[in-house]
């Protein structure tokens, strides 16, 4: 699917992500509707930007392959941006790939770079962004850093959490990989912190025990 949104349309996407509230209407009126299917390769590694994407739902991921053809994951997005550093590059520095199915809105790059340019308002809301950006990277390599997967496990929630939980909006497997775990350790650390009482597992909610 691809296409074009109308204000009915643009209403119910805020609705479902808020974030999409604070696009200025030149961005609204050029902006499209797409959907991709799990493997979909968006943009390849090396192209010219076209477009900056927002996911509605899903999982789009920024990936580049090693030379031993091991796919390296520079970047998760299950809900807001993916590669905003887009706009300001000549070519994508990595492929796009859906990770699962997965609508999300593409906004032209040339009206958005026109866009922060002349908005100031939106210009200050993105520079934000990209400073949470910048926040989440870091507190990511201090958790990768950490030893045991239960204490990665507990970074993650008092870190990306709020009031020590946190709701999961992706697949158990998405989050596993977020943490630098397999899907079977990442299984068994919420199973032994579960049993010792450090954590309470009710569906995709998982809190940190009081």
């Amino acid at each position: 699917m691809d296409a074009s949104l109308t204000p009915s349309d643009w209403t119910s996407l805020v609705a479902q992500c808020p974030e999409l509230g604070q696009m200025p209407f030149s961005l609204q009126t050029g902006a499209r509707l797409r959907v991709a299917e799990q493997g979909d390769v968006l943009f390849r590694e090396g192209g010219r930007p076209q477009a900056m994407l927002f996911v509605i739902s899903g999982e789009l991921r920024l990936v580049r392959v090693s030379r031993e053809g091991a796919e390296i994951v520079l970047q998760r997005s299950n809900a807001g941006f993916i590669a905003e550093a887009t706009h300001e590059s000549p070519q994508y520095r990595g492929d796009i790939v859906a990770a699962a199915a997965t609508c999300y809105v593409a906004f032209p790059l040339d009206v958005f770079e026109a866009t922060l340019r002349v908005d100031p308002l939106f210009r200050q809301s993105w520079i934000d962004r990209l400073a949470g950006e910048v926040r989440k990277l870091r507190e990511q390599c201090e958790r990768l850093g950490l030893r045991g997967a239960g204490n990665r496990i507990v970074h993650f929630i008092e870190s990306e959490g709020t009031q020590g939980a946190i709701r999961l909006k992706q697949s158990r497997a998405a989050w596993a990989g977020q943490l630098g775990l397999t899907r079977e350790a990442l299984h068994r650390a919420l199973a032994r912190l579960s049993s010792q009482g450090a954590i309470e597992v009710d569906g995709r909610v998982i809190r940190l025990a009081r």
